[in-house]
């Protein structure tokens, strides 16, 4: 499923992606600086990490699914769809 312009590699991330596809890189063209991991309701602990880009640049998605901006310039957004759509979009 390809999004908008906007949305982080123009793509649909599934919950728990880096199970589903392997390699995705998001390179410093897409984003010049990794951004502040996404928290359900700012949590810190790991096991409340919605979204992040590790230290390889790859994606990171886990249980929580929506739409949320990636910095405060509000021009990269992410979207993690729910693992159950997979048959429809991928």
């Amino acid at each position: 499923m390809e999004l908008q312009e906007h949305f982080l590699l123009k793509k649909a991330f599934f919950e728990h992606h880096q199970f589903y596809e392997k390699g995705i890189v998001v390179s410093e063209e897409v984003l010049k600086e990794l951004p502040q991991s996404i928290q359900f309701k700012g949590n810190p602990k790991d096991e409340f990490c919605c979204f992040k880009i590790d230290g390889n640049r790859e994606p990171y998605t886990s249980y929580f699914i929506g739409t949320d901006w990636l910095n405060g310039s509000k021009d990269k957004a992410v979207y993690i769809q729910p693992k159950l759509n997979k048959r429809k979009t991928a």
